[in-house]
């Protein structure tokens, strides 16, 4: 019953957050490159739900660094995770790892262009499959 409460606690912040910060949806169809260049600044919320792949670049026995992207039409987004400061461990062990669908909170740190393709640097707010549910009902919302 606590790790209930502390999780249905962390989601409720974080739905509290996204009323607050109105994050942009970064759909199929507003993925592109335009869309990106309008609308998207650093220092901007975003919000994804699409596969993305997860690397772990260090591991130790309680936590591990995991970098993450997720790219098509010559725009990638990237972040990196510590799992230390994650909550659940099914969700350390086995839904960050490899190439899984995953819901994710950004804010934007920079932007730039390599060869071509536009690059969004982030710092992931909240990851995970639970707060997605809610997550188009809060932006279309506001």
């Amino acid at each position: 019953m606590e790790s209930l409460a502390l999780h249905m606690f962390y989601s409720d912040v974080v739905d509290s957050f996204v009323s607050l910060v109105q994050p942009i949806h970064l759909s199929d169809h507003s993925w592109n490159r335009t869309f990106i260049k309008e609308m998207i600044s650093s220092g901007s919320f975003i919000f994804i739900n699409r596969a993305q792949y997860f690397k772990r670049t260090h591991e130790e026995e309680e936590f591990a660094e995991v970098s993450v992207r997720t790219f098509k039409r010559k725009i990638k987004i990237q972040y990196q995770l510590d799992t230390r400061h994650m909550f659940g461990t099914t969700s350390i062990t086995c839904s960050f790892s490899g190439h899984k669908s995953c819901a994710s909170l950004l804010q934007v740190k920079s932007i730039e262009d390599i060869e071509q393709e536009r690059v969004l640097h982030c710092t992931p707010i909240a990851l995970g499959v639970g707060f997605h549910l809610k997550m188009q009902y809060l932006i279309n919302e506001h």
